[in-house]
């Protein structure tokens, strides 16, 4: 009955089926499953590797996930902001379990978005990621963490469109893209800092790697990469994982 209003109201349509109703019927919310993993780009970029940071991503960019970021950034469809949200969250809760496993002090999360060019926000009227990062802050922090959300990064010229583009051609074009403000003389904090590189999808590791090194030269550290999903053509990080970067054990087998 909700869902019949809500096509009869508004006209609106489920984002990953077309099932008139809620912007998500309950079927697609089911699939969107999210079991974070790090997932190396193949080839591996470079800064990522030198500096230790993995890129960590909630699920194959695909199917119904792939509609969904789709519909998201190029579709209008802002509602969505909420369910990405809470899979970039997962995401981010993983890593800092991940990091926290030596049983130290409860760790502070610092999720840095990467930044949509002038021209992108102008175009879409908001700035996708960084909703992602708010939404997934918000999740985190209802659950207990300590987050915060700092726009460090910002566009120092402009680039190209990415699609299209090979590994070498994305990493060409975005190469010295991004800058940071100059990191103030490090003082003694209250808790254990943890930064995270923020963004939907990571595809050749090309923008991670530029947000990345924009942060390190500022004088930043960075611990990670989070996404929502990681493209399919990716070598597997370890044995025992798919070629989509998600384990085995995760995925039933």
């Amino acid at each position: 009955m909700w869902d019949a209003a809500v096509d009869l109201l508004l006209g609106s349509r489920c984002a990953g089926c077309s099932t008139p109703g809620r912007v998500l019927c309950v079927g697609c919310a089911g699939a969107l499953t999210v079991r974070p993993s790090v997932s190396w780009p193949d080839p591996r970029p470079s800064v990522l590797t030198a500096a230790d940071v993995p890129p960590y991503a909630g699920a194959s960019y695909a199917d119904v996930l792939r509609r969904l970021v789709v519909a998201y950034k190029d579709e209008q469809r802002s509602g969505l902001a909420m369910p990405l949200g809470l899979a970039l969250a997962a995401v981010v809760e993983h890593v800092l379990v991940e990091t926290a496993k030596d049983g130290g002090p409860r760790l502070v999360a610092e999720l840095v978005p990467v930044p949509s060019s002038r021209a992108s926000v102008r175009r879409r009227g908001r700035d996708p990621v960084l909703e992602l990062a708010r939404c997934a802050a918000r999740r985190l922090r209802a659950r207990g963490h300590q987050v915060q959300v700092c726009r460090r990064l910002s566009h120092r010229r402009t680039v190209l469109d990415q699609a299209g583009l090979g590994a070498g051609q994305r990493a060409a074009n975005l190469h010295g893209a991004l800058t940071a403000r100059l990191a103030p003389p490090a003082r003694p904090a209250p808790a254990p800092l943890v930064r995270l590189v923020v963004d939907d999808v990571i595809t050749t590791g090309a923008t991670a790697a530029e947000a990345v090194r924009a942060l390190l030269a500022a004088g930043w550290p960075v611990a990670a990469v989070a996404t929502v999903a990681a493209t399919r053509r990716w070598r597997p990080a370890w044995r025992g994982e798919t070629a989509d970067g998600l384990s085995r054990a995760g995925r039933g087998h």
